[in-house]
């Protein structure tokens, strides 16, 4: 009984004979039909869907608008980017060839009557959903509004995504970076300004920049982050808990780490099983067993990306760790996508179940049945997720002491 799924993988062609067997009360039954079997076509996704540019009247020029283009489909992307023939708006580039691309979006002019401007940039190309159209506001005021803008790397150079950015004065906003690193902070009135990341997981070089007053477009504020050290109070119950190691500790050895631990801890290895460990591994999963339910204060380096990858040796089921934040089950990137088939938590109650609300939070280790060979990325959050009170008082976690 049930439904099931079955694909057929072959060469594009018109028609295909496929023959599915199926077997029955009364021996074997054959079903045959026609299909067409087609190259899986391009799928185009662009970030942000819409734009909105506020200028003030004969204003310098803003920062061009990052849009990034990606293919979430098969086969390869190519693209092509049109405006529409309003006279204040152009592209650059206006085509192109990848599967992760971006144009940019500029204002050309600032001259216009105080008002409301709209058009539209029609995104063309091979994609099945092709043509898109991205709408493009445009709001002068008379009112002089400014922007700060810049680029977040890390100490080699790389660019960083999801780091909050955000400026303090005259008008508090906050803007997060893109995948090439880039922030903007728009539509600021003059005044005095004080521009900083706001990562938890990061510290910034400069610590933050200054604009007294702002009076301009300000399209240098470059930061460069390097992960901070930091103190998360972690929780733990009297017996057995399934715990992970949620930063990368300065004391390494199980009982100088967890003074109420009962040596020794236990790990997982694929060939082994479980595996005696005297010392632990930020981001690892372990069952400790602890003499009494108390918390200590973990002092190392925070750390907000976490890749796991996963060997053909790997798969089925495995303990897994978590990096110095929650982060929603539904939010784990996976490399093939479906490698991941269930996650558990440990219920000192209950016994195993489920993730609480979906959510896999520091501190805690799990057990994760894993498909095939592969990757999987998880991204602590920046905001904390609340535990709720059951949680709190069956399970370990951690909590942040200096915000």
């Amino acid at each position: 009984l049930g439904s099931f799924t079955w694909r057929v993988i072959g060469p594009e062609t018109a028609d295909a004979h496929v023959r599915v067997r199926t077997v029955t009360p009364t021996g074997l039954q054959d079903v045959a039909t026609k299909i067409r079997i087609r190259q899986p076509r391009p799928i185009l996704q662009y970030i942000p869907e819409a734009l909105n540019i506020i200028v003030s009247r004969n204003a310098p020029l803003p920062s061009p608008r990052a849009i990034i283009l990606a293919n979430i489909g098969g086969n390869s992307l190519t693209w092509t980017a049109t405006p529409s023939t309003a006279d204040w708006l152009a592209v650059n580039p206006d085509q192109g060839s990848a599967d992760l691309d971006t144009f940019f979006v500029q204002v050309t002019r600032t001259d216009l009557d105080v008002g409301v401007y709209n058009a539209a940039i029609q995104i063309g190309g091979n994609a099945e959903n092709a043509p898109a159209t991205l709408p493009v506001t445009l709001t002068v005021t008379a009112q002089k509004v400014y922007g700060i803008s810049g680029t977040i790397r890390d100490a080699t150079g790389d660019p960083m995504d999801d780091i909050p950015v955000s400026a303090t004065g005259e008008r508090d906003v906050t803007a997060v970076t893109d995948m090439d690193g880039r922030y903007l902070l728009d539509y600021l009135p003059s005044g005095d300004y004080s521009v900083s990341p706001t990562s938890f997981y990061y510290s910034s070089l400069p610590s933050e920049r200054t604009y007294t007053p702002l009076n301009n477009y300000e399209p240098g504020g470059d930061f460069t982050l390097e992960p901070r050290r930091g103190q998360l109070l972690f929780r733990y119950h009297e017996g057995w808990n399934l715990v992970s190691i949620p930063l990368n500790p300065d004391e390494k050895e199980l009982i100088r780490l967890f003074p109420d631990a009962i040596p020794p801890a236990y790990g997982w290895d694929p060939d082994s099983g479980y595996v005696i460990r005297g010392t632990v591994e930020a981001m690892r999963a372990y069952w400790i067993k602890f003499s009494r339910r108390d918390s200590v204060v973990l002092q190392g380096i925070l750390i907000r990306d976490m890749l796991v990858p996963y060997t053909s040796d790997e798969v089925g089921w495995n303990l897994f760790g978590m990096p110095s934040g929650p982060c929603p089950l539904s939010e784990i990137v996976q490399a093939p996508g479906g490698m991941l088939l269930s996650m558990y938590e440990y219920n000192p109650i209950l016994g195993y179940e489920p993730p609480v609300d979906g959510v896999l939070r520091a501190g805690k280790g799990y057990f994760a049945k894993i498909k095939e060979a592969g990757i999987l990325r998880v991204r602590a959050r920046e905001e904390v997720v609340p535990s709720p009170p059951r949680v709190l008082l069956r399970h370990p976690g951690v909590s942040r002491v200096d915000e």
